[in-house]
């Protein structure tokens, strides 16, 4: 089990990895040569809409500057979408920032679909890339409407699901609902953990004020996003750039966080 804080939510897994991108050896194209792009994309059942981001290698500083007239397409078997030009919400930082979306919201994301990149840059450059949904699983604990007990200021907590074909990793994450994030009790920053098995036990710090409706997230990653994310491969799923093209897939059970005085 791996501690993932900078993991906030499957929400901002994109913006994770942007973070992390062109972090590898730049060295190690395939053809020998430098890409002159990097590419992020993420797909994901929780994320609306689907985004996708194309920066010029070069400046240093070029991670926040998209490259503008570039033709962004994602496809799969039954269908496609173009994407435009947009300020896509950054759930992370609670900004915004300019990405390739899908505003009229076709890409629908279920698992086992596969889906295909393709970018056209205003210098001809073709960027290509692909990724496949992890499988669907079930959340075995805890079960939906569960109260969970807060003794001592901490939660004691068995997550445990039934595995994702396809999945390479999970992200477990205890989140507040988003009504308590705003009802004058201050922010309770989600906690998250990466695991590479089907079960994550561990202890959370809950203060009394936070008491109440609580989201566990199971989310399964594909391959692409653990080579690029923790194995730290320059390209994964993409072709002729730097970056990712990866699927996610979400479970979520809510329960409710009590003291034990409460009980």
């Amino acid at each position: 089990m791996i501690p993932a804080n900078r993991l906030a939510h499957v929400a901002v897994l994109a913006a994770c990895v942007a973070v992390l991108d062109g972090c590898g050896d730049f060295s190690s194209s395939p053809s020998g040569e430098i890409p002159g792009y990097s590419v992020i994309c993420v797909l994901s059942n929780v994320v609306a809409p689907t985004r996708v981001t194309v920066y010029p290698v070069v400046p240093a500083d070029s991670s926040s500057t998209l490259v503008e007239g570039a033709r962004v397409l994602i496809s799969w078997p039954e269908g496609s979408a173009t994407l435009t030009k947009s300020e896509v919400p950054n759930r992370l930082w609670g900004t915004t920032f300019s990405a390739y979306a899908d505003t009229g919201r076709r890409v629908e994301v279920i698992p086992g679909r596969r889906f295909f990149l393709q970018a056209l840059c205003p210098d001809g450059t073709e960027i290509g890339g692909h990724t496949t949904v992890p499988g669907d699983f079930r959340i075995l604990a805890p079960r939906p409407g569960d109260t969970l007990l807060v003794v001592g200021g901490y939660v004691d907590l068995l997550v445990s699901w039934t595995p994702s074909y396809g999945g390479a990793g999970y992200v477990v994450e205890i989140a507040c609902d988003a009504e308590g994030e705003t009802s004058g009790r201050g922010r309770w920053g989600p906690r998250s953990y990466v695991v590479f098995d089907t079960t994550w036990v561990g202890r959370v710090s809950v203060a009394e004020r936070y008491y109440g409706m609580f989201a566990v997230n199971v989310t399964a990653f594909d391959r692409h996003y653990f080579e690029h994310v923790f194995a730290g491969v320059p390209s994964a799923g993409v072709d002729n750039a730097f970056g990712v093209m990866a699927a996610c897939w979400t479970r979520t059970a809510t329960v409710f966080l009590v003291g034990a005085q409460a009980r």
